[in-house]
């Protein structure tokens, strides 16, 4: 295996400060906003960055320790995992049909790698006066939080928010990673900012969902009440004000606006879906933002079929349930995945 040179390794190393001042909660905008470039430029970039958010029990179990031999994780990591200059700090994740052992590198390097991030952690955090952001994140499951002003964010799956522990004292900014609703208590003095890629969406008060995952390059803003204006980074004179009812985006440095017409754009934090002579294709791609599992339809005939029904705060079993009944499925759980065989449309 290759051994990094030292300008990789300085790479690498500069990276695991920066992880480790974020986990410390020291970062700056300038180093949040790379890191969060660093994210978005690659999905094995967020993969390891979500593992690597998941230990943080694990991190914390290790604060008693008072010296970690950096130097010599490094160099085990370097003799377990090969990483090309190109692809800082990234993992490659195999495929089903390899065999199983080929996984075994991948999991000693970050068993590797959560060591160094603890070192440096600890490290730094003897070193560096706490000036400290906030940090709420999520996978699997929703979360929400009320901050100082009255605010509240509800966050989606698999999404991040960080924002200053001063939040509030001089100015209300924060940064969204993934999806989020918002609402936001009034403050004409003090606009509310949230930061997203390379849009910025600025209100005073009201009620809206920024999905920074909308598409390559896209940012989404839905207003339900009030007005925002959304506009590129340092471009506000640029913006354009986004209304109750409309859907804004920002695709490269052009921000747009159109009449929202999905009943279901912010189903997966009201639970309410609406379905109206909707092919089913798009049907299960709703299913799965709302409830966060993958369904399989086997017959691929059948995603062009009309599904007419609402359904209010319902888990997924039941809709599933309901699904397969009205045409006929066969449901299978298959490990994290629902796959709907057979069917019939009943023309």
């Amino acid at each position: 295996m290759k051994q990094p040179d030292k300008n990789e390794m300085m790479i690498r190393k500069s990276l695991w400060i920066l992880f480790s001042k974020y986990f410390a909660g020291e970062c700056n905008d300038a180093e949040l906003e790379k890191l969060e470039n660093w994210i978005a430029k690659k999905d094995t970039n967020r993969i390891l960055f979500n593992e690597l958010q998941k230990d943080r029990e694990s991190i914390d179990k290790y604060k008693m320790m008072k010296t970690v031999d950096v130097d010599r994780a490094w160099d085990n990591l370097s003799k377990k995992i090969a990483i090309n200059e190109d692809e800082n700090m990234t993992i490659m994740i195999p495929s089903r049909n390899k065999q199983h052992n080929r996984k075994i590198p991948f999991l000693i390097g970050l068993a590797a790698s959560i060591l160094i991030i603890t070192g440096l952690l600890i490290t730094y955090k003897s070193l560096v006066p706490r000036r400290g952001f906030e940090t709420i994140y999520t996978s699997e499951n929703h979360a929400s939080v009320t901050l100082s002003d009255g605010s509240r964010i509800f966050l989606n799956r698999d999404s991040k928010v960080i924002y200053p522990k001063e939040y509030g004292l001089n100015h209300r900014e924060l940064l969204l990673t993934g999806e989020a609703f918002f609402e936001v208590t009034p403050d004409a003095e003090k606009p509310f900012i949230v930061k997203a890629g390379n849009a910025r969406i600025k209100v005073i008060g009201t009620s809206f969902t920024v999905n920074e995952r909308a598409g390559k390059n896209r940012i989404e803003v839905f207003v339900e009440d009030g007005k925002v204006n959304l506009y590129q980074e340092e471009m506000e004179n640029a913006g354009i004000l986004i209304e109750p009812g409309f859907v804004g985006q920002l695709s490269g440095n052009a921000p747009s606006k159109f009449i929202n017409k999905d009943e279901n754009i912010i189903a997966w934090k009201t639970k309410k879906i609406v379905f109206s002579e909707t092919k089913l294709a798009e049907v299960i791609r709703v299913l799965k933002k709302v409830y966060g599992k993958e369904i399989v339809v086997e017959n691929k005939e059948a995603l062009d079929w009309p599904y007419t029904n609402t359904f209010d705060n319902q888990d997924l079993e039941s809709v599933t349930k309901v699904l397969a009944e009205t045409y006929q499925f066969e449901v299978k759980q298959q490990r994290s995945r629902i796959v709907l065989t057979g069917g019939n449309s009943g023309i």
